[in-house]
């Protein structure tokens, strides 16, 4: 057998044999939950409870820790001093806000 007829059989054969059909993996089905008191909490949007202060719109509390509102003005910024909020967290893109 020639050198080129050798060859070309071991391929037909590595080709048939590395190459076989793949099966799909099949579908395992996952249980339900057995304690759903250990899923995550999501508060509802309704937790926030609404505080009215001077230059703070749509300001609430959602935590002891946590409050949220709108663009606070100069006087809305003194009101937060007062009720000791130390850090406030802008996310818009004035430069002139962030330097504060």
């Amino acid at each position: 057998m020639s050198f080129y007829a050798f060859a070309l059989v071991v391929m037909a054969w590595a080709t048939t044999t590395a190459y076989a059909p793949v099966q799909p993996p099949k579908a395992v089905a996952v249980p339900p939950n057995p304690n759903p008191a250990s899923a995550v909490h999501t508060p509802a949007a309704s937790s926030a409870q609404p505080v009215k202060l001077p230059g703070l719109p749509n300001f609430a509390r959602i935590s002891k820790q946590l409050l949220r509102g709108g663009q606070p003005n100069a006087a809305g910024f003194e009101e937060l001093k007062k009720i000791g909020v130390a850090i406030v967290v802008n996310l818009g893109h004035e430069t002139d806000e962030i330097a504060r």
